[in-house]
């Protein structure tokens, strides 16, 4: 199957997210960085964003969960991603890195990383954030 990298590099978002006290009353700034390998349409593409993933579509998307509720892991964040890329048909992996950079002194970003082929996630089923 032919298959395109939809990017997004350095993809930053504010936000209320973590474990700490002051993480429930603060804004946290992360930073998102993702390969969203889709489904490449072959034989219909004709030059036109209706036969394509609008990449558009994925940044409202993300931006809208992160401003839903206050996630306390990023791992829980990362979930709530996860489940909006793979609802999309064409989406076959997804390779995800969330970062919070202002953590540590002492260290330029802490975050974790995902990669999740369809299959993967068909198997696990969707994952309940809540």
């Amino acid at each position: 199957m032919k298959t395109l990298a939809i990017t997004f590099n350095d993809f930053e978002l504010d936000m209320h997210i973590g474990i700490f006290p002051k993480d429930k009353t603060e804004i946290t700034p992360i930073i998102i960085n993702m390969m969203v390998h889709m489904a490449y349409p072959l034989d219909d593409f004709e030059d036109n964003i209706h036969n394509v993933v609008n990449y558009a579509d994925i940044r409202d998307g993300i931006l809208a969960l992160s401003k839903v509720k206050h996630y306390n892991l990023l791992e829980s964040f990362s979930e709530a991603i996860l489940n909006f890329l793979f609802s999309m048909e064409s989406t076959e992996f997804v390779s995800l890195q969330i970062l919070k950079p202002e953590i540590f002194d002492d260290v330029g970003n802490v975050g974790v990383t995902f990669e999740v082929t369809r299959a993967d996630f068909e198997d696990e089923g969707e994952t309940d954030v809540d």
